[in-house]
């Protein structure tokens, strides 16, 4: 019996179990599979089973209508995610576009700039690029932010807004691609953030950001997330604002020492936080806080923020420099193809670089998994995350070497990418630093595995060695480290920014610019 005499349902079925490269060899063998394959349901099911499940980036398509798309439209997007994932994942990527952005073009004399930071916007495709410039002038010493918004499919990149800040203490991107309030900017004297929104039609760059709310705040921006903004300051506790009011909501306390309200230890200080139906988690030095957040009005018709006091607290052996989290949210595309699957709970990828006696830390990032409750209902008393004792487990050690004074820096993408920038230029081993350059490396993080029973979690004392670094790889399991970009002799990246859906990687430099690489 012939593959071609056979059902075309029975030869749907069968396509459906084979790799896209099986489908695009049958096609070639003649004209009756040539037509099956380019049915629309093939190419369904392909980029269904093929790229969807598997969690793998879509660039090109900003989220498209799938059910709107053709066959060949289906067969492009599909092909497209593969083979840009191909290349993500290679030893070596190779950048389809290289972009440059010259931030400040006119210097003044005595001036001086450096982009010290770039984030993607979310939600719109990779194509809009906030950066921050710090300009100080010899004379006097007065120094200034720059903050513009750059859009990427202009050639070159064009300037859409831009703004001039003087006392700027830090920016927050929302993490949340809904909110209509885009970034805040908290400035000092008196400390006060303002949230802004992005006019993409505005007349010029300076009336691009449009200022929505100004409120009191604290110091220091943790997490812009939709209408939530969090800050702190040397007291440690975080304070949770509606940035749409400038209403200070929530107030999270830690556990104090000798019931002391003097004395802040450092061990609390938030670096990273996470908000999920209902809770807020922040990841601090030495701690992590889980809150639960009351079902009634936060301020309860009074002009009081509600303090809140952690219901469940995991002590860090060690104390944590660097912190990275991001949820493995459902695929954007998946409640197309499957709308009756209700969402669960994420799992959550923690990049860790633990600190050390040294003046620098320890020359490993670790991958660690926060695997959530699998029974979690959202009753009264449940926790989303450190159920019965669970706590996050050690996937992987990624060699990571740093060098004193030389800038390093990590981040997380949306769809298990982990990203670093340090200083293994040499021959002298993975975790050794080279004496002078830069590295930009990265890795696929592995999927959620189960956690180990406790009993092994107990064993494993020293969480920053857990992982034999000379054991091989398991590369079905996590890929091998991708080495972006390679510096032997400059150092003048600084930060980084990374859109995975789009394969696309900024690089904040100390003079002045922003490298902007393409990798689909």
């Amino acid at each position: 019996m012939y593959l071609e005499t056979l059902p075309v349902e029975l030869i749907f079925q069968i396509f459906a179990l084979v790799s896209v490269e099986d489908i695009i060899s049958l096609r070639c063998t003649c004209q009756a599979l040539s037509a099956v394959t380019r049915d629309r349901s093939v190419w369904y099911n392909a980029l269904l089973y093929h790229v969807v499940e598997q969690g793998l980036p879509v660039p090109g398509t900003n989220r498209a209508c799938v059910s709107e798309l053709s066959a060949a439209n289906l067969e492009q997007v599909t092909m497209r995610a593969l083979h840009s994932r191909r290349n993500w994942t290679s030893p070596t990527p190779n950048s389809t576009t290289i972009s440059e952005i010259a931030t400040l073009r006119n210097y003044e004399d005595g001036e001086s700039s450096r982009t010290f930071a770039s984030y993607f916007v979310p939600g719109r495709g990779g194509r809009f690029l906030i950066s921050l410039t710090r300009t100080e002038r010899a004379a006097g010493g007065q120094r200034y932010t720059t903050l513009q918004c750059w859009d990427l499919h202009a050639a070159p990149p064009a300037c859409i807004a831009s703004q001039v800040f003087y006392e700027m203490l830090g920016l927050q991107v929302n993490s949340e691609e809904e909110c209509d309030i885009v970034l805040t900017v908290t400035s000092r004297m008196p400390f006060k953030t303002s949230a802004y929104t992005l006019d993409l039609s505005a007349a010029s760059p300076q009336s691009g950001f449009i200022l929505v709310q100004a409120f009191e705040s604290l110091p220091t921006p943790l997490k812009l997330a939709g209408s939530q903004f969090f800050a702190t300051d040397d007291s440690n506790r975080v304070r949770v604002y509606d940035v749409t009011s400038g209403q200070l909501n929530y107030v999270l306390r830690v556990p104090l020492l000798l019931n002391d309200e003097t004395i802040f230890l450092e061990e609390h200080r938030c670096l990273a936080i996470y908000v999920i139906q209902g809770f807020i988690i922040t990841f601090c030095q030495q701690w992590t806080h889980v809150y639960a957040l009351p079902t009634a009005d936060p301020q309860h018709n009074t002009d009081e923020p509600t303090e809140l006091e952690p219901v469940h607290a995991h002590h860090w052996a060690y104390r944590i420099d660097t912190l990275k989290v991001a949820a493995r949210d459902p695929h954007p595309l998946r409640a197309q193809f499957r709308p009756m699957l209700a969402p669960a709970l994420p799992v959550l990828d923690l990049l860790v670089r633990f600190d050390s006696w040294f003046p620098w830390p320890v020359n490993i990032l670790h991958h660690l998994i926060l695997s959530p409750n699998p029974s979690f209902t959202g009753a009264e008393h449940e926790l989303p995350y450190f159920a019965d004792g669970a706590a996050p487990h050690v996937a992987a050690a990624l060699p990571s070497p740093l060098r004193l004074f030389t800038p390093s820096d990590a981040v997380l993408g949306a769809h298990g990418t982990a990203l670093w920038l340090d200083a293994q230029t040499g021959g002298g081993g993975p975790s050794q630093a080279g004496d002078r350059g830069q590295r930009i490396a990265g890795r696929v993080l592995r999927r959620a595995m189960p956690a180990p029973a406790p009993s092994e979690q107990a064993a494993a004392r020293d969480p920053r060695h857990a992982v034999d670094l000379h054991a091989p790889a398991d590369a079905a399991a996590e890929g091998e480290t991708m080495v972006f970009l390679c510096s032997e002799n400059s150092e003048e990246w600084g930060r980084l920014a990374l859109c995975e859906e789009e394969g696309r990687i900024a690089v904040s430099c100390v003079d002045a610019r922003v490298l902007v690489y393409d990798y689909t």
